[in-house]
């Protein structure tokens, strides 16, 4: 046996760790083969998707990773996908994750017609990810949970599908899939609840009675429901299932929760293993987090919570900040609260800094006033991503914020809509303490060629791979200048 293939058993050997992977990707980087700084970037990057999902739609390429594996992919794609483009597996589509490909795209019909061909590939045991899309039936959903080579899966993804309502039933009867850790039945296709509801693609209460019957799903870790409708009654009874006790993530945002509903997950111990939750886009008030105080106990795992687009407003901010201390989350959304300078200050005052990496406060109705509470925050803070987007701060805002000592540890900054002029730009860009921004988002505001020479000659953004800035009426000679000094990173 070769070197190469001894490295390729390896992986082979242990899909699940990082390990094999990385001691290849050292053996190709010492031969000058890109695909090991590939396969590096690609397990960075998972590692940090893994522990924080929502910060990669927060912040979009932010990173200085993702930017160099786009350009990796751009040359070398089709040469690293050749074996499966060689096999014409027709309707199907390839995905690289952790440095190679393990998640396959398609319908159920070219999954039933081409999996004996696609699963005899040589790297196929790495495919562990399986996305379907288009309408399904139960016919032909129960024929694919028959297909053996289901057992390799870990990860079932349904995406905007019409699925028949017995799609939890079938599943749970199929011997194949034994080894599911994570079920994504998110929504995001934009269609109205209504129209889903018609076409069989909203999933309520009863579909999901499944998943809290003993037995099925006992290795599931990782739920995403969003955009569905499992209301109240549905919260309810995953918050007394088995299946809540080894949930790791659980995105139940924009499924009409009402304050009840998410009293019912402060009221259990059960999801004591959860490290991600997300209740973003329901009718959550501020008695929706009243009874959360056992939060601290129950929940001693939560790292990233996402409260976006509620009904939080100020009381609701306090009721938040009373659970905090003690608490170790690492990230924190709270977009469309409202919860203005008083919940914002209780909210500053109540959050362990050395732990929280991303905060997102955008559209708050926050004032220049309030950036002045970000004073507060200790020099050795953790923090590395803020979204003050939406919010009326002004320059003088930008101002302060340029004044706060942890403003010199953010690698990412965004600053949409905040009605900024060339003075805020000039602040911002002669401050030292935006010297280790990756990305920097402008866009929204009103900045003309003061505040944009005042980007080009600042010496301090060295470092960013992703600036927001509106091209749209700068002249053609300020957008050159710009994209010369900054590159692709200007968006």
């Amino acid at each position: 046996m070769d070197i190469q293939a001894a490295f390729l058993n390896a992986i082979l050997a242990s899909p699940e760790d990082d390990a094999p992977r990385l001691a290849y990707a050292d053996w190709l980087e010492e031969r000058g083969d890109p695909l090991g700084e590939f396969i590096r970037i690609d397990c960075l990057l998972c590692r940090q998707n893994e522990s924080d999902y929502y910060d990669q739609f927060t912040f979009p390429t932010h990173d200085r990773l993702a930017v160099r594996r786009t350009k990796l992919l751009a040359l070398h794609r089709d040469n690293w996908l050749a074996p499966f483009i060689g096999a014409q597996l027709d309707g199907l589509a390839f995905e690289f994750r952790r440095g190679f490909v393990e998640i396959v795209s398609g319908t159920v019909t070219a999954f039933l017609t081409q999996y004996a061909k696609l699963f005899q590939l040589p790297l196929s045991r790495l495919l562990t990810w399986i996305n379907l899309y288009g309408d399904i039936d139960a016919a032909s959903l129960s024929s694919f949970a028959m297909i053996p080579y289901l057992a390799r899966t870990s990860v079932l993804q349904f995406s905007d599908c019409s699925l028949p309502a017995s799609v939890l039933d079938i599943m749970a009867q199929s011997d194949n899939l034994t080894n599911l850790r994570r079920l994504i039945l998110a929504d995001y296709s934009g269609v109205s609840k209504n129209e889903r509801r018609e076409s069989g693609m909203l999933i309520d209460h009863e579909v999901i009675r499944p998943l809290t019957a003993p037995g099925p799903f006992s290795k599931l870790d990782w739920l995403d429901l969003h955009g569905h409708s499992i209301g109240d009654d549905g919260m309810s009874m995953l918050a007394t299932s088995r299946v809540a006790q080894q949930l790791r993530f659980l995105d139940v945002g924009d499924n009409g929760l009402s304050s009840d509903g998410v009293r019912s997950i402060g009221e259990t111990t059960a999801f004591r293993s959860l490290e991600s939750l997300s209740i973003e886009s329901n009718d959550v008030s501020p008695s929706g987090i009243s009874d959360w105080a056992a939060l601290r106990e129950s929940m001693s795992a939560l790292r990233v919570l996402n409260l976006r687009f509620n009904r939080l407003g100020v009381r609701g901010a306090r009721r938040l900040a009373s659970i905090l201390p003690g608490m170790q989350v690492k990230s924190l959304y709270l977009r469309g609260n409202r919860i203005r300078r008083p919940g914002m200050e209780a909210i500053v005052d109540a959050i362990d800094w050395k732990w929280v990496w991303v905060i997102d406060l955008r559209d708050n109705g926050i004032c220049v006033e309030a950036i002045e509470l970000l004073s507060v925050i200790p020099d050795e803070t953790s923090l590395r991503l803020l979204d003050l987007s939406d919010n009326p701060i002004g320059d003088e805002g930008v101002r302060q914020l340029t004044k706060c000592a942890a403003l010199g540890r953010l690698e990412c900054l965004a600053l949409r809509k905040c009605r900024l002029g060339d003075a805020g730009v000039a602040a911002l860009a002669s401050s030292a303490n935006v010297r280790h921004l990756i990305s920097l988002d402008l866009r929204g505001n009103r900045i003309g060629a003061q505040g944009i020479r005042s980007l080009l000659s600042s010496q301090y953004l060295a470092n960013v791979v992703f600036l927001g800035i509106d091209m749209r009426g700068m002249s053609s000679s300020d957008g050159d200048e710009l994209r010369a000094r900054f590159g692709s990173a200007v968006n």
